[in-house]
Order: structure tokens, then C-alpha cells, then sequence
């Protein structure tokens, strides 16, 4: 049984690695260029994330894109997005991060 998992984490350790290096991501040159970084979600999860009566984002979630944003020098854009479509639309290039 252990080598069965020490193959299975080397295995894990060579996929994960595997791909590094291959192409520069350049994600973090994007956003600090834009000054903000557009951080998408499904604001219908209190408390994690929910909308006010007026129309603001709250929650768990929206403090941590605030307080990561700012730790950043950059401003955080809340993007509410249908739970099923984010991480398309992250791929599609909707939203920078998603935390949700």
C-alpha cells in the first residue's frame, strides 16, 4: 500500500510540474496594468457573498477580494455572475480571479 501512494504522489508531483515553464503566464502584468483585478462570483450565498437591498456586494468573500486588492495597490471589481457560467466566463476572460 505505500508504494502504491508514494507512486501515486511522484506521479501527482511530475503532472503538476510538468507543465511549468512552458509558457510565461502573464495574468498579474494584465491587472496591475488595468489597476484592478475583476473578481467573479455568485453574490446568493450569505455569507460568503449576498447583495444588499441597495444593490452592494457583502460577505466573507468581498472582504477578502477587498483586503487582497489592497495588499495589492490595486482596486477590486465585484463581477455577479450565474454559479454554472464562471468558470467559462473565467476562461473566456470575464474575471481575473474568482472567489467563491
Amino acid at each position: 500500500m505505500k508504494k502504491i501512494l508514494l507512486s501515486l504522489c511522484s506521479f501527482l508531483m511530475i503532472l503538476c510540474f510538468s507543465n511549468s515553464g512552458t509558457a510565461a503566464d502573464d495574468s498579474w502584468k494584465k491587472i496591475s496594468e488595468k489597476g484592478k483585478m475583476e473578481i467573479g462570483f455568485c453574490a446568493q450565498y450569505p455569507p460568503f457573498e449576498s447583495k444588499t437591498k441597495s444593490g452592494n456586494f457583502e460577505g466573507f468573500d468581498v472582504d477578502l477580494g477587498k483586503a487582497l486588492a489592497e495588499k495589492l495597490n490595486i482596486t477590486a471589481e465585484f463581477k455577479d455572475g450565474e454559479w454554472q457560467g464562471l468558470v467559462a466566463g473565467m476562461n473566456k476572460g470575464d474575471y481575473d480571479i474568482l472567489i467563491t
